[in-house]
């Protein structure tokens, strides 16, 4: 008589990949069990796990007291920004964090969220689609606004004001607010400057006039007692890159290297009297053809995309005493709240320009 055997569940070669790579990216023990023994098993999860389950470890952290006011003497700040109000890639990876999931995030953390928006690039119901990226929608950032985060406004289409007339460039800037107030939405508490660098010229001419702050790039924090006419505010752009600046990944050469973890810690965390502004695009995790969050060092291949499990350790390892605000509660410190700005008319401008 012979003897039955019984074949032993075993997960597929690419499964069991992609498995170690969720260890890898701080994906929880248990989680990871539970994915293997349905693999095993051949139930559904036998193409890998979903975006929600790859999304889980990350949804909630230690929460922040919400900010009430801000001693720009004495205060340490933090402002997290998302550039560009990016939701996905457009053809969107499971591994990557869409808007929704990244101002849950923050919102179970009590980070308000400052979203940085094109006004025409967002729309009333779908995700519109610009340049291979798909962006938030107006019911989204109004839900920002309503758990306590800002919008401001990086113009009409993503255009620099160095290459528009002088009304154009008007209806850029201090043209668009009024749009944004019918939709119950203030987004004069930073411009944006699209395509480019800080331009002090219309800072200093027109944009001064109607919003609060300019953003300008910087990897420095700001001093808050020291910030003043023209009203600049340094923004830190949260970037990825390879290994080193000199190395390849990806089969890309890389221009910078990864924005490490304890170099965000050491250069962002800010102290007495300082504000740190941080703007994220891409949030990955695991690992994919154009970045790894699970390799030493982490990299990626695109300066925009970085590793969403980096941004979320280093909210969480936030020191007690750090406030979380928006750039419409550093407006409010600092005298340049939307009825404090004087704001510049069309034929103001024109005139000023003639």
């Amino acid at each position: 008589m012979s003897r039955r055997t019984t074949a032993q569940p075993t997960t597929r070669p690419a499964a069991r990949r992609r498995l170690r790579a969720l260890v890898g990216a701080g994906l929880g023990a248990a989680l990871v069990a539970t994915l293997a023994s349905g693999l095993a098993a051949g139930g559904a999860s036998a193409a890998g796990p979903t975006h929600d389950q790859l999304m889980a470890p990350y949804l909630n952290g230690p929460t922040h007291p919400r900010t009430t006011g801000i001693d720009i003497a004495r205060d340490k700040v933090l402002v997290v920004a998302q550039g560009r109000n990016l939701d996905t890639f457009k053809r969107t990876p499971i591994e990557e964090a869409t808007f929704a999931d990244k101002s849950t995030m923050l919102a179970n953390r009590n980070v308000p969220l400052t979203g940085i928006t094109v006004y025409n690039w967002t729309a009333d119901t779908t995700s519109p689609i610009v340049s291979g990226n798909r962006y938030a929608t107006w019911p989204q950032l109004q839900g920002v606004v309503v758990r306590g985060g800002a919008v401001a406004s990086e113009g009409l289409n993503h255009d620099r004001l160095d290459s528009m007339t002088p009304e154009e460039r008007w209806q850029d800037t201090c043209g668009v607010l009024p749009s944004y107030r019918a939709r119950g939405l203030d987004a004069s508490s930073m411009y944006a400057y699209s395509g480019g660098p800080y331009q002090a010229v219309h800072q200093k001419q027109l944009v001064k006039s109607c919003y609060a702050f300019g953003r300008q790039y910087s990897t420095k924090r700001n001093v808050m007692n020291s910030l003043a006419d023209p009203w600049v505010l340094g923004v830190r752009s949260l970037n990825g890159g390879c290994a080193t600046a000199s190395s390849t990944c990806f089969g890309v050469s890389g221009t910078r290297g990864y924005d490490t973890l304890e170099n965000l810690r050491a250069t962002v965390t800010p102290k007495a009297g300082e504000v740190a502004v941080l703007q994220v695009y891409h949030l990955l995790v695991g690992r994919g053809p154009s970045w790894d969050c699970t390799s030493t060092p982490h990299q990626t291949s695109t300066t925009e995309t970085y590793c969403l499990s980096d941004v979320m350790a280093f909210l969480d390892g936030l020191p007690a005493d750090v406030k979380v605000a928006t750039t419409a509660d550093l407006a409010a410190a600092v005298g340049r709240a939307p009825g404090q700005l004087p704001g510049m008319t069309l034929r103001q401008y024109l005139k000023s320009q003639s």
